[in-house]
């Protein structure tokens, strides 16, 4: 998605090369009108939901999980797009309307007769949105390398604090970009520009409420089944991408709960690599990541529909260069090759995949677990039929168990292990 809002716009910003690389959707368009003044050039393509009307142009890209509580607060909407029901809700909620909206999702709202753009950011950031400011008309974009190509090279400078952010952070903090120049709109913020003034103001519509120290199982239960039925409802065939944890798991489970149709459930598992002597590769082993058998276990006990990817290690400098036209600012945290690999694999047969990735970080970590899992336990118990009531969470291989029962050299020391709040290691 890109959009160009301004007094004057010069018709050589909208290039042959920038209509190449519109990557992503099949097909896109051009639009190019006067608004009261108000130039206005926009390319979209098949992803981007949009709604003229005389004086509010909308555009949505992302997906709305609670369309249908939108849909209830307008009269006759029921066949009506995303774009359209924003655009009528703002006429009524104004910018109230970005505290309404569940989903992933980036919002543009042009209002021709304020001579006023708003951008909008969902909740947790699932959407990125940039944008770059050039005397009295805004350049927006979805596409970080698509909207760098409309501004002159002379005119970019790299920003010091995010160059020493991807030194020490191996990435570049949420409120910043690369370039001093380009902006992004951060998670559960919407900004507003005037184009006459040139002023712009960022507001934040909504903030994660922080919960006391009481913890409910039986609340958290039934927020995170809501939690997965309401995107089970907004988007179709939804599949799962499963490793050996339980967070993954969990998420399998209760999808499951919330519909009967058996679900698509993926792993991905390392080929095995073999240099030219025939030996193994030391780096990627098949013990070490092949957590497919305890994932097919889930899936068989729940009667899923389960497929195995495997992902060559023999990584190229293409392949490289490739996620960074991707990504388009630089980024060193090495979970983003293995995001791009699954991406590739899985663009076709899922609409939407769902995980647990850091769902157990989230809720305490597997420590938090294992310590939960010893007071289920009679006191009586030996230490190691503790690991043992734990140890199926983790690779078979490699589980907590048989880590302590090989590296430790006394049970005094494990007691020590559990009564901590952290792990601790000792060398034999």
């Amino acid at each position: 998605m890109f959009c160009v809002v301004g007094n004057k716009i010069e018709k050589s910003l909208i290039k042959t090369d920038i209509l190449e690389k519109m990557r992503r959707g099949s097909r896109y368009f051009v639009e190019r009108k006067n608004c009261q003044s108000l130039w206005l050039i926009t390319l979209e393509n098949s992803t981007t939901d949009f709604c003229f009307s005389d004086r509010f142009s909308v555009y949505f890209n992302g997906c709305v999980y609670n369309k249908e509580e939108l849909q209830k607060l307008l009269p006759n909407s029921k066949d009506c797009s995303i774009a359209h029901i924003i655009n009528q809700l703002y006429q009524i909620y104004g910018t109230f309307l970005f505290e309404k909206i569940n989903g992933l999702f980036v919002v543009i709202i042009i209002d021709t007769l304020k001579r006023n753009v708003l951008i909008a950011r969902d909740r947790f950031g699932g959407k990125s949105i940039y944008y770059h400011i050039s005397k009295n008309k805004i350049l927006i974009s979805d596409d970080f390398l698509l909207l760098k190509c409309t501004i002159p090279y002379q005119r970019l400078s790299l920003d010091a604090e995010a160059i020493s952010s991807i030194i020490g952070c191996r990435f570049v903090p949420g409120y910043k970009t690369i370039f001093q120049q380009i902006h992004k709109v951060e998670p559960a913020e919407f900004i507003s520009f005037m184009l006459d003034s040139g002023k712009l103001k960022k507001h934040k519509y909504w903030t994660p409420s922080i919960i006391g120290a009481e913890f409910s199982q039986k609340e958290f239960d039934t927020k995170y089944l809501t939690m997965i039925q309401t995107i089970k409802n907004a988007v179709s065939d939804i599949s799962i991408l499963l490793s050996g944890g339980v967070d993954s798991a969990a998420v399998f489970l209760a999808l499951n709960r919330c519909s009967q149709k058996n679900h698509l459930a993926y792993t991905a598992v390392f080929e095995e690599v073999e240099n030219k002597e025939g030996n193994h590769n030391s780096t990627f082993s098949e013990t070490a990541c092949d957590e497919s058998n305890k994932a097919f276990q889930i899936v068989s006990y729940y009667n899923g529909i389960y497929h195995k990817l495997l992902l060559n290690t023999e990584i190229s400098g293409k392949t490289f260069d490739d996620l960074q036209k991707v990504l388009g600012e630089p980024i060193c945290v090495s979970n983003a090759l293995g995001l791009y690999l699954l991406s590739k694999k899985l663009i076709n047969p899922s609409k939407a995949l769902m995980s647990g990735t850091g769902a157990d970080e989230l809720l305490g970590g597997y420590e938090a677990l294992y310590f939960g899992k010893k007071k289920e336990l009679s006191q009586d118990s030996s230490m190691f039929d503790l690991f043992e009531s734990f140890s199926d969470f983790d690779n078979s291989d490699y589980d907590l168990y048989s880590l302590l029962k090989n590296k430790f050299i006394n049970k005094s020391y494990i007691k020590s292990f559990l009564s901590n709040s952290q792990y601790q290691y000792e060398e034999n």
